[in-house]
């Protein structure tokens, strides 16, 4: 008999033989022991898991430039944990990654164990990719592989082994713009009435995860990529005393964080002289409109 196993954030599909009719007898004369075939069920079905390695993997797909700033929506994925060679460490995945995304050998690349993460692993290192450990056991942490180069130099025809897209709920950062001469509507507006309150997904800033990051993705989905991020300043509340500190680490994938309801939202103000209207293609998550980013 063929079973999904679900464990809330995984789906796996093994082929296993459970209950056979030998086994009913099994059980009638292990039970007195508590060594029932529910109980073998169990150690064979985690065997089987060791043994195939029959575990997802998600990561994020990051292009960025030479600030840091990604150039495209960031590819969400998964790969079976099998299809990595061994040995596995940083490197062996971070090259198989890239294969199934088509990313050229020579495009420079790393790997984040999480978003969160202030700096990429070492490829030498040895990860679990086996059981319930290691890196990118659910959506909403997956693995952030960063390409440093645009999207359209370094990837090629993508590999028809590539697992189809997958979809987590997305978890919104909420802000108001200002110029230094009061608020100023926002591109990415969603609310009736609430011109300046605008929102992004907190998963398309590439890791590191930083106020100078959260900063330069603001600049360009607002379409400020001419003003420089020294003219710009972040608050973690409207009424902050002080903006805080460009060196300082934000994390994104647990409440509260900053701006994690639009009740509260950071504060972002700018000093831009010129007009800007620049328009693009990101779409936000649950949002049916075409949000317009550079």
């Amino acid at each position: 008999m063929s079973s999904p196993i679900l464990d809330g954030s995984n789906v796996t599909d093994l082929s296993l033989d459970v209950y056979e009719p030998e086994d009913i007898e099994a059980d009638n004369v292990q039970r007195a022991t508590g060594n029932t075939n529910i109980a073998r069920f169990a150690q064979s079905l985690w065997g089987t898991i060791q043994a195939k390695g029959h575990r997802y993997l998600y990561y994020r797909v990051y292009y960025v430039n030479d600030s840091g700033i990604a150039t495209d929506s960031p590819n969400e994925s998964r790969i079976l944990t099998k299809s990595v060679a061994p040995p596995h460490t940083v490197a062996s995945l971070k090259s198989h990654l890239c294969n199934i995304e088509g990313v050229r050998e020579n495009a420079q690349s790393c790997l984040f164990a999480s978003l969160s993460d202030g700096k990429a692993m070492d490829e030498a290192t040895q990860i679990s990719l086996f059981g319930p450990s290691g890196p990118g056991l659910s959506a909403l942490d997956p693995v952030a592989l960063v390409v440093h180069s645009d999207k359209s130099v370094v990837v090629k025809q993508k590999n028809l082994l590539k697992d189809p897209k997958v979809r987590s709920t997305p978890s919104y950062v909420y802000y108001r713009l200002y110029s230094t001469k009061g608020e100023i509507p926002s591109k990415m507006a969603f609310k009736k009435g609430e011109s300046s309150l605008g929102r992004f997904e907190a998963l398309v800033i590439a890791p590191p995860h930083t106020v100078a990051s959260v900063k330069a993705c603001l600049l360009k989905i607002e379409g400020m990529s001419f003003v420089s991020s020294a003219k710009s300043q972040l608050f973690a509340v409207v009424n902050s005393d002080a903006p805080m500190k460009d060196n300082t680490p934000l994390q994104f994938l647990t409440r509260p964080y900053p701006g994690c309801v639009a009740d509260n939202p950071m504060a972002f103000v700018v000093d831009a002289l010129r007009e800007y209207r620049v328009q693009a293609k990101y779409r936000c998550g649950e949002c049916r409109n075409t949000c317009r980013v550079l």
